[in-house]
């Protein structure tokens, strides 16, 4: 019934019944509060050895999820998902007769420390951006029993005789580019060749739209998280050695000095005979002396023409993070390491790459094929002029790199200002890059002399489509990084040690110093009058990885010169 002044009016039965469901609702939802509650009481008094957090209910486990996302940060969280973990929260302490202080995020993160869910590793930034660590089991079993198509693959020309090489770090299993070096008696004639994904994956198909939902591979120093199941970046697709695979390959034929002669697009199948790291390479590479001789001065040659045309090489100090046990995440332990990009090896990939994606991106426009470019404008004046009287070093690096505009992803060809081309894509990873795959795509059609897959119009909404799980990617790639750096500064802190930095920046409330060691900018106030250039040393004085939060002070100055 339903009260009206002194009369009891009866409720209709359609209403009556959802008060019903309405009152069973609120009964189960005090019902899996209350198994909860008991669940995690049981998990906290688990030994820190021995807590086993996949026997918890999938109602708990739910719930769980939520705090993550309140200790994460996440964002567009719904009032009543943030209203039940803070009821959760409130009956929880009161039964295990634990206070958490701090803000709503601080208070879920800590319980979930205590818990033993989060451990001193935990990478907030995954879960802030939703990282897919895994792929379904109807997707691994699509991808288990996937088989390269027999009438595509009868299209491409056997160049299995070519002697094939792949160049990458010791633990890459995704290997999407392959060289090959003839020795002509004029001059040489090179193919780099991309693995040709579109032989195997189908568009739209479940593969095909999940990989486009995730858009890149990711490489963290937790793991490898592919956009394809790792039977397919990792095997299928992928130029392992001793293996045929169909490629889509760019020959380009040079004289004896260097210079471009003539360049082809093909569908090819092909057999890499060698595989080859990093450091093996540069092992040949010095002293200077066969193949990988050749295919170093063609890439060099290439680079000074592109640096001649306003291309830049600008230095950036980096460090990569080795974690001891990527599989016990928990427990691992981790290191740095110098990194550079700016090694023999290295470089000459680079340039090979570069020089793969150029062609392609010309073919594209000069036979009208719809493509999605990346183009770069180039600095104004306004901004070169910031350049003047900046001393050289990380200084003058961080300035010059402070004038370069974005560069921009869309279906207008144009140059593109750092890399010093008049046309630039990106084709050259199918394997990682969707928007690779998709102009891999209208390559391959074109070759074949079927209709192009996409239109303009439809490629335009593939870069809309894709630019939120990119910048995501991008987003999680500079927080981890920071994450294990400042783990790295913790632990400094922790031997009251010191470190020293460069002013890079001085035209803010804070002052901008770039890190010696771990080379990664940080900003501090201070007392004294500093400029750019200047070296600091500086005292940690607090430091809180999972919250991206470090304090430090000047010591002291030594003047830039």
């Amino acid at each position: 019934f339903k009260r009206k002044r002194n009369n009891f009016i009866p409720r209709t039965i359609s209403t009556v019944e959802e008060l019903q469901r309405g009152e069973a609702a609120r009964r189960e939802k005090e019902h899996l509060l209350h198994v909860s509650i008991e669940e995690l009481l049981q998990l906290l008094a688990q030994p820190a050895n021995a807590k086993d957090l996949n026997s918890l209910s999938p109602s708990t486990t739910e719930l769980i999820r939520k705090i993550e996302r309140v200790a994460a940060s996440c964002p567009h969280i719904e009032n009543n998902e943030l209203k039940e973990v803070a009821q959760f929260m409130e009956h929880f302490e009161a039964r295990a007769s634990l206070t958490l202080s701090g803000s709503r995020e601080e208070r879920a993160y800590h319980f979930l420390r205590t818990l033993g869910w989060f451990h001193a590793n935990t990478n907030l930034s995954f879960i802030r951006n939703h990282l897919q660590t895994r792929f379904s089991d109807a997707l691994e079993g699509i991808a288990e029993h996937l088989q390269t198509s027999p009438e595509l693959l009868s299209q491409h020309e056997d160049c299995t005789h070519l002697q094939c090489v792949t160049i990458d770090d010791r633990d890459t299993k995704d290997m999407d580019d392959a060289l090959s070096l003839e020795v002509l008696n004029d001059g040489y004639r090179i193919g780099i060749h991309i693995s040709d994904v579109t032989c195997l994956i189908p568009i739209d198909s479940p593969l095909d739209l999940e990989a486009r939902a995730r858009a890149t591979s990711h490489y963290f120093p937790e793991g490898t998280f592919h956009m394809f199941p790792s039977t397919i970046a990792e095997k299928t697709s992928s130029l392992c050695a001793g293996e045929i695979r169909p490629a889509l390959s760019c020959f380009i034929e040079f004289d004896q000095l260097f210079e471009v002669r003539e360049r082809t697009l093909s569908l090819t199948k092909i057999e890499v005979k060698e595989r080859c790291s990093y450091e093996e390479v540069d092992a040949l590479l010095d002293p200077p002396s066969g193949q990988y001789d050749s295919l170093y001065q063609i890439a060099s040659g290439f680079e000074s023409k592109r640096i001649a045309h306003g291309g830049m090489k600008i230095p950036k100090r980096e460090v990569q993070i080795i974690l001891s046990d990527c599989e016990n995440l928990r427990n691992s332990d981790f290191s740095i390491a110098p990194y550079s990009d700016h090694t023999p090896a290295r470089e000459l990939i680079g340039e090979m790459m570069v020089m793969a994606n150029e062609f392609m991106a010309e073919f594209a426009k000069e036979h009208d094929i719809p493509f999605i470019y990346r183009s770069q404008e180039p600095s104004d004046a306004a901004s070169e002029s910031r350049l003047v009287g900046v001393p050289p070093g990380p200084a003058y690096d961080a300035a010059l790199r402070g004038t370069l505009k974005r560069s921009t992803t869309s279906t207008t060809p144009g140059g593109h200002a750092t890399l010093g081309l008049s046309c630039y894509a990106q084709v050259t990873s199918p394997i990682r890059r969707y928007l690779d795959l998709v102009n891999q795509r209208q390559l391959t059609a074109f070759l074949r002399g079927e209709a192009l897959p996409y239109t303009a119009d439809s490629l335009e909404a593939l870069i809309q489509e894709t630019a939120s799980a990119l910048q995501a990617s991008r987003v999680m790639s500079r927080d981890t990084h920071r994450f294990w750096i400042l783990k790295y500064l913790k632990r400094k802190a922790n031997k009251k040690e010191t470190i020293l930095g460069v002013v890079v920046r001085n035209d803010g409330p804070q002052y901008q110093i770039e890190l010696e060691e771990v080379f990664i900018p940080v900003l501090v106030k201070s007392q004294h009058k500093l400029k750019r250039g200047d070296n600091v040393e500086l005292t940690i004085q607090k430091v809180d990885p999972a919250n991206d939060y470090i304090r430090l002070h000047v010591k002291e100055v030594k003047k830039a010169s």
